[in-house]
């Protein structure tokens, strides 16, 4: 029988291959652009100013210098690149987390569509007032319990015991409030979002970069050997998701030649 799973699988991959790619050119053309002028020691000065029109004023469009400035010097600048492509990587991971939860949707949609008692449990979950739809199929905790329940004892077993020696909970939680950090406060998380217990920072040193704020606030960083690996993890996870749920429909799995490396 046909693996209904696959097709959003393969198109997850797709996105998260472009979003590494883009990773590495911007990377490398950042780097080389900073040992260019390292090597060179030539001068550098980028100064840069916000400007605003006021609009309701209709005589003039005339532009008005804000107080913010920002000027970059070849001293700062390779300390500058790096914030930079930090910030970019960390984007890349929220566009990252978005397509794997469009894949894990997909995947709860397609088997609720094909199994009516499944279906009844995602109704359950939906918000008041919303019908069934794969639009309104449900996000953060409630998807990862439905995940849970799709995959039955299968999703359980290998939670429990796998390589990385992390639960899939743990995993979900991670991804899930740093991707909220990102695009909600700046690359800031409070300590307590991910220190819920030592398997859940473990998860956290394993994917991202840090360094603290204070004593209570962390700020999430990335590198392009980090993020490279991130995607790995990000991948493996959705296969994970694809294999528990596809043993448990009775469906081949196998759809990827092994490539085993050290």
């Amino acid at each position: 029988m046909k693996n209904s799973y696959k097709k959003p699988l393969d198109i997850l991959y797709d996105r998260l291959l472009v979003y590494r790619q883009i990773s590495f050119r911007i990377n490398d053309v950042l780097k080389s652009d900073v040992e260019k002028y390292n090597k060179n020691k030539a001068s550098l000065s980028l100064s840069n100013s916000l400007l605003i029109v006021d609009w309701s004023d209709k005589k003039r469009a005339a532009r008005i210098s804000t107080n913010s400035f920002k000027l970059i010097t070849r001293e700062t600048y390779s300390d500058e690149i790096e914030k930079v492509l930090s910030l970019k990587f960390c984007l890349l991971y929220s566009q990252s987390f978005e397509a794997l939860e469009t894949f894990l949707k997909d995947i709860i949609y397609i088997k609720s569509n094909k199994d009516d008692v499944f279906k009844q449990k995602v109704i359950k979950k939906l918000k008041k007032g919303l019908i069934f739809n794969r639009e309104n199929i449900p996000t953060g905790k409630n998807l990862y319990s439905l995940l849970k329940e799709a995959g039955k004892d299968t999703f359980k077993e290998y939670s429990k015991s796998n390589i990385i020696k992390t639960g899939y909970y743990e995993f979900w939680t991670i991804i899930s409030e740093t991707r909220h950090a990102i695009t909600h406060t700046q690359c800031q998380i409070k300590k307590s979002k991910i220190n819920k217990s030592q398997t859940h920072f473990k998860v956290f040193e394993m994917l991202f970069n840090y360094s603290y704020i204070n004593e209570e606030e962390i700020l999430i960083q990335l590198d392009y050997l980090k993020f490279f690996k991130t995607i790995e993890y990000i991948s493996s996870y959705a296969f994970q998701i694809f294999k528990t749920i596809s043993i448990e429909d009775k469906l081949d799995w196998q759809i990827y030649e092994l490539n085993a490396t050290q």
